[in-house]
């Protein structure tokens, strides 16, 4: 099999992403969380919708603008949510939103065959 094979390196990347998360769920002490009370798992599990809600809004605010400006591709909703979480996690590396914001660009660019200036534009727009 080659190294440069995109189901390859697909396998590679969900076997990482596995490990990381049977990490994640070890950290925690479980026994502090299983004494919460319900009130706890209530307010979490509403923030948590709010949180999902909110990037939903985002992600067809930004799809409605960028459907205004080309007319080449429809971005799906689950491709916009895809883009836009990643965008979010850049968000978390990098300063500011900038992180997020050039990934928004690239990923415009690409998607719908933008130049860079005018995927710059939509996305400064949405901002």
């Amino acid at each position: 099999m080659k190294l440069d094979n995109p189901k390859f390196i697909n396998f590679i990347k969900s076997i990482i992403s596995l490990l990381i998360l049977i990490y994640l769920i070890t950290i925690p002490d479980w026994r502090i969380l299983a004494n919460q009370d319900i009130v706890f798992y209530i307010v979490i599990s509403i923030c948590t919708i709010f949180t999902l809600l909110s990037i939903a809004l985002m992600n067809l605010r930004w799809r409605i603008i960028l459907h205004a400006n080309t007319l080449k591709r429809k971005l799906s909703f689950i491709e916009g949510y895809n883009i836009y979480l990643k965008a979010l996690l850049f968000n978390s590396f990098m300063l500011g939103s900038l992180g997020g914001d050039l990934y928004r660009i690239r990923a415009s660019s690409k998607y719908f065959d933008l130049s860079v200036v005018k995927a710059s534009k939509i996305v400064a727009t949405e901002r």
